[in-house]
């Protein structure tokens, strides 16, 4: 690396792992990400659970208690202000049922199927979630019990690798955010398939619903990557950074680019500003 003291060519090594190739920058964000409506669901048979009337003392009938409380989650869910907010979730899971131990697998098994089907959660509320009902002790069960691409999806929430976020959005922006994360998370997995005819489109159909999501911007750029436009990855790279200027991966992926191009000096620049951040 020509002209280059040794210290600053240690710290551009250190930060891009040169020679890293694009694909391996790729990698940790773009997962495997899991369809709204998914096409399993057709032959899909949920696991046996005992039904509430194993459990209910012939006194007190507790079908009304769990049924309210699923009308709370739906509600939830169904508005995105307050889908977001985890202290709506943590409310719920204090409700009286909770405390209801003998209803705890029947009410486990219904908020899993809930979120085979609503599952644009953030990492935090699916931690939350996880607290309750400790999925990640019942790995071998719900992998018996469930379809793959959901069990899949839902350790990846609940684990540490990259997933994609719901908080960098101005709520008082009217829009369908259901469509909108559809049309995201299919562009990520037209990413993954390399199908980039697709991957153009859905980000396309996104992009003209919201402009200032980074998962999205970052989505586009590694578009633009594939199709060799590093410009047009780094304008928005840049614009990424500057919504959310504490993603590790935005400061990666411009450095690889000013590397790659030979613009040392401000591989170096980007570097420092990375390791600034941590």
């Amino acid at each position: 690396m020509a002209n280059i003291p040794p210290k600053e060519e240690a710290l551009i090594k250190e930060i891009i792992k040169y020679p890293l190739k694009v694909e391996e920058i790729q990698r940790p964000f773009v997962e495997e990400s899991y369809d709204d409506v998914p096409e399993y669901n057709n032959n899909y048979s949920p696991p046996n659970v005992n039904i509430v009337n194993d459990f209910v003392d012939t006194k007190v009938n507790y079908e009304q208690d769990i049924y309210e409380f699923f009308e709370r989650v739906n509600s939830i869910y169904n508005n995105f202000t307050y889908r977001t907010q985890e202290k709506n979730w943590i409310e719920l899971l204090n409700y009286d049922i909770m405390w209801k131990l003998e209803f705890v697998s029947l009410i486990n098994a219904k908020m899993i199927e809930f979120l085979m089907g609503h599952h644009f959660l953030t990492r935090n509320i699916c931690n939350i979630l996880n607290e309750t009902f400790h999925w990640d002790e019942q790995e071998r069960f719900l992998n018996d019990s469930y379809p793959e691409t959901f069990t899949k999806y839902l350790f990846k929430q609940i684990g540490e690798e990259r997933v994609l976020g719901y908080c960098s959005f101005n709520t008082s922006i009217k829009i369908d955010y259901e469509q909108y994360f559809h049309y995201r998370e299919e562009a990520q997995r037209a990413l993954l398939g390399s199908d980039l005819k697709l991957v153009k489109n859905y980000i396309s159909l996104a992009y003209e619903m919201y402009q200032s999501d980074p998962d999205l911007l970052c989505i586009k750029g590694e578009y633009y990557l594939r199709i060799a436009d590093k410009n047009k990855a780094l304008e928005v790279f840049k614009t990424a950074i500057l919504i959310n200027p504490s993603d590790d991966n935005m400061y990666l992926y411009q450095a690889q680019i000013m590397y790659d191009s030979k613009n040392f000096t401000e591989a170096i620049k980007i570097c420092k500003a990375f390791k600034t951040t941590d």
